[in-house]
Order: structure tokens, then C-alpha cells, then sequence
């Protein structure tokens, strides 16, 4: 259904403003070569339909029907200087909603300037001045991405001729911290000749002495490197494509079955300002979906660890701390600053199984090596806390910064 609401929706780009003589042939002429290309470009590119951001997608329609109309405008202006009963080709209603169009696009790329305060009140974070309870060392993951990939690699075996290792993703697990990583389709020869992927790789992100998992329980049709309707964005998206699909993760349930969660939002700053509007459960054998929204979140699987995509989380950090007294204060005054002090966030567990995303900030200034404060942030709810009683600690930059400098 949004496949086709999306396909009509650029359709309307194709519109022929001749409305004078011949006016269906005009646009019939426009509806048969455009429509297919729509179509073409509607399901490969799976374009999010959410309103009103979506307004500026229709020049990519208007803008050839509009060249298009230009062009025989120009013709029939030649030649009706020798045939006067011709009619001109209309420009001036092209060029008009052309101009409306890009002024849009406009208005959606300055919003988030314009509205910095509105960025910051999207984190609705709370700043307290007491410490959180300590985290238990056992709980803190010292496993690298990097080395997980390397043990994944090794229990692939033969199997890599026709898979290979996706994206790890840290998560919660039966109460401990690990990566999965499910195996994906090298290409589309693969797909067709193997149509499901084994299953995944778990590699425990708290014991660097334990070796990697492949957990081959299940084959798994609908994942991020299949084709056609087998692909899991596009599976989604013929559903819930009225949303914008944030990310996609593939976690563990109680009887370490394999699930995706997919991450749904939408933009409310213009083009910026992301929020998350819901999740959907898929069962990437069935292909069975079950969404929830945000307000049900508290509904959702014990299981289900994270939500909330990471980049996002350091997006709502960033927001937070360099937008405190506006966007002018931001990039000139720089009153009250302060910034995540280094470009990601780090998914931890704390007490009562809660797996949390952190990150400490510092100030702007280059030569500041201290720690202002951190955050953390439910990796489902999305709540996040600013503590700021941490004076006299190195960031975690500086503090890798100092190790690395003692040549030891």
C-alpha cells in the first residue's frame, strides 16, 4: 500500500499544466514514460513517506516534466512565429512551482538552524549532580568491534564462499554483553543459488579468552543483503514506509532465536531533529512483523536491549551540549559548551540488566583535557541523564591520550 501511495505521490510531478487542447495526450505521453521510471525508482530506493519533508522529492518528477515542457515551449515559440492559430506551451506555472518546491527544500535544510533550542528539547535530558551506582567490571565490554570481526572470521569456514560477515552489533544477551552479527549473501549470485542466510555470529564482548558462536538454529530469508522482496529494508518499507527506517538490528531472544529489530522515526526540526516513533519486531524466517509504537515500548520483549540507534544517541548528545544557549552561542560566544568527547557512544550494562549507551563530554576547546560531565541513555526508552558531578577526571580521549604518551 505505501508503495503505491509513493508511486502516485511522484506521479504528481508528472503533472501536464496544459490544460488547454489535447490535454490527455500530453498527459498520457507524460504518465508513459514516467510512471514506469517511478516505479523503478520508488522500489529500489524505498524513499521514506513523511510529510512534509517529503514535498521537495517531487522535483525529482517535476523538474523533467518541467525541462520537458520548456523544450516544447521554445519549439511551438518557433514555429509559431510562422503559424500564428499555435498556441503557446505554458512556463511560467512550471517555473512557479518549481520555485516553491526548492524554497521548501530550503526551509528543510535551515529548520535545524533557525530551531537549535528545538534540537536540545528533543533530548529532554536531566542533568543531576549525583553519581549513578558504580559499574561492575565483569560488566564492562573490553572486546573491540575490530576483534570481534577477527574471531567471526574464524568460524565461518566453508561457509564464506557464499556469506559473509555483516555488521556487529553490541546488545544484551542472557544477562551479558555480546556482538552478533548475521551472515549476509556475498551478492546476488549467492542469493539465488542459496536463498537464506545459516544464521548468526556471537562473539561475547566481555571475555576476550572466548571464541566466536556461529548459531545456525534457523535459515534466515528476510535479511539486509537479500534482493527483491526478500530484503528486509524493503520488506518494512512496503508496510511501514510512511516512517523513516533508522536502523536495523538482528538480536536474541531468551532461546538465543534470532530477531530484527527495526527502528523507526521521523524528522520534526525540518530535515534534522529525528525522533524515535516505533519499533517493528521481524521474524526474518516468516517474514512476520509486529510493531509497536514508542508509547508502548514498555510492552515490548525483555529481550529487545536497544532501540534507540547509536548514532542517534551521540546526535541527541551533541544536540544537548552545543545548542545550551542557542545556535549563535554554539559557533561564536561557546558559553556553556560542551561536546561528547569523541565521536560515538559506548553501549554498557547497568544495574538491573539495563543496556544503556554512554558517553562523556568535554569542552570545545582543543587544549581541554577535562571532563565536564556524561551521559547516559536507555538504549530503548531513550531517557537520558547528564551527571555533572565529576570534577578533576580526564576525558576518555585525554585519558587514552596520557597511556598512550607514558610509552609503557
Amino acid at each position: 500500500m505505501i508503495y503505491w501511495a509513493a508511486v502516485g505521490f511522484l506521479c504528481l510531478g508528472l503533472v501536464n499544466l496544459d490544460f488547454r487542447h489535447h490535454w490527455w495526450r500530453g498527459q498520457g505521453f507524460r504518465l508513459a514514460i514516467g510512471a514506469p521510471l517511478v516505479a523503478a525508482y520508488v522500489y529500489l530506493a524505498m524513499p521514506p513517506l513523511v510529510f512534509p519533508q517529503s514535498l521537495p522529492l517531487l522535483l525529482l518528477t517535476f523538474a523533467p516534466n518541467a525541462f520537458y515542457s520548456t523544450l516544447l515551449a521554445v519549439r511551438t515559440w518557433v514555429v509559431a512565429r510562422r503559424i500564428v492559430s499555435i498556441h503557446r506551451e505554458p512556463v511560467l506555472p512550471y517555473f512557479s512551482i518549481a520555485v516553491i518546491l526548492v524554497l521548501i527544500l530550503g526551509v528543510m535544510q535551515i529548520a535545524p538552524v533557525v530551531d537549535a533550542g528545538g534540537l536540545r528539547d528533543l533530548t529532554h535530558a536531566q542533568a543531576s549532580t549525583a553519581l549513578p551506582k558504580p559499574i561492575e567490571p565483569s560488566l564492562l565490554r573490553v572486546v573491540p568491534e575490530e576483534a570481534a570481526t577477527f574471531e567471526g572470521e574464524k568460524v565461518v569456514g566453508q561457509l564464506g564462499a557464499y556469506y559473509t560477515v555483516g555488521t556487529y552489533t553490541v546488545q544484551k544477551a542472557a544477562g551479558k554483553l555480546v556482538w552478533v552479527a548475521p551472515l549476509e549473501f556475498r551478492d546476488i549470485i549467492k542469493w539465488l543459488t542459496r536463498r537464506a542466510s545459516p544464521g548468526v555470529v556471537v562473539v561475547s564482548a566481555q571475555s576476550p579468552d572466548q571464541g566466536a558462536e556461529l548459531l545456525r538454529d534457523q535459515p534466515m530469508t528476510y535479511i539486509p543483503s537479500a534482493f527483491l522482496n526478500d530484503n528486509l529494508m524493503r520488506h518494512v518499507y512496503f508496510r511501514y514506509g510512511n516512517r523513516v527506517l533508522l536502523e536495523t538490528t538482528v538480536q536474541l531472544d531468551d532461546q538465543r532465536k534470532a530477531w530484527y529489530i527495526c527502528t523507526l522515526g521521523r524528522p520534526t526540526v525540518g530535515d534534522g531533529g529525528m525522533v524515535v516513533t516505533g519499533a517493528v519486531i521481524v521474524d526474518p524466517v516468516s517474514g512476520a512483523m509486529q510493531y509497536y509504537a514508542r508509547e508502548r515500548f514498555s510492552a515490548l520483549p525483555r529481550w529487545v536491549t536497544r532501540v534507540v540507534p547509536p548514532d542517534l544517541a551521540l546526535a541527541y548528545n551533541t544536540w544537548f551540549g552545543l545548542y545550551v544557549h542557542g545556535w549563535w552561542n554554539a559557533h561564536l560566544g561557546e558559553r556553556d559548551v560542551h561536546l561528547p568527547a569523541r565521536p560515538e557512544v559506548f553501549g554498557i550494562l547497568r544495574s538491573g540488566d539495563e543496556f544503556a549507551w554512554f558517553v562523556d563530554h568535554t569542552s570545545p576547546a582543543s587544549t581541554d583535557a577535562s571532563m565536564t560531565g556524561f551521559t547516559y541513555m536507555n538504549a530503548v526508552s531513550g531517557a537520558m541523564t547528564y551527571y555533572t558531578s565529576v570534577g578533576g577526571y580526564f576525558s576518555s580521549t585525554a585519558a587514552e591520550n596520557a597511556v598512550a604518551s607514558n610509552g609503557l
